[in-house]
């Protein structure tokens, strides 16, 4: 069958019409187209490659997004901004920073129940 299939490849690239290679060798077609495929003797036989994609100038394959020229999001860095507490809202719960509260929040806490200070968990940041 390589005997076969190497000759059937000579007689590719040299020209042979595909129906006629069968016909020679006693190979069904789709045999042959297999092996044609697989073994990429089309690329060998410097066969143009297929295009991929619309033609150019499609007006139905244009790419997705905006329009060129487009202003409507120019300096958007996206998400909310720095420093957001908007999260906050619906429950979740905020570590504090001992070294970023003021001296009134600091004796506001101090004042506290410690059954309220449990809840609020603590961090000391020391910053360099």
């Amino acid at each position: 069958m390589e005997d076969i299939k190497k000759l059937a490849k000579q007689d590719y690239l040299n020209g042979l019409k595909q129906k006629d290679i069968c016909q020679k060798y006693d190979v069904p077609l789709n045999t042959l187209k297999s092996w044609i495929q697989r073994g990429k003797w089309a690329q060998e036989k410097n066969a143009p490659k297929k295009n991929k994609g619309a033609p150019v100038g499609n007006q139905n394959a244009k790419g997705f997004g905006a329009p060129k020229g487009n202003k409507n999001a120019l300096n958007n860095d996206g998400g909310a901004p720095r420093n957001n507490k908007n999260v906050l809202r619906t429950g979740e719960h905020e570590t504090i920073m001992w070294d970023f509260l003021s001296d009134d929040e600091r004796s506001l806490f101090g004042s506290m129940d410690d059954e309220l200070k449990g809840n609020a968990p603590l961090k000391n940041n020391k910053m360099l």
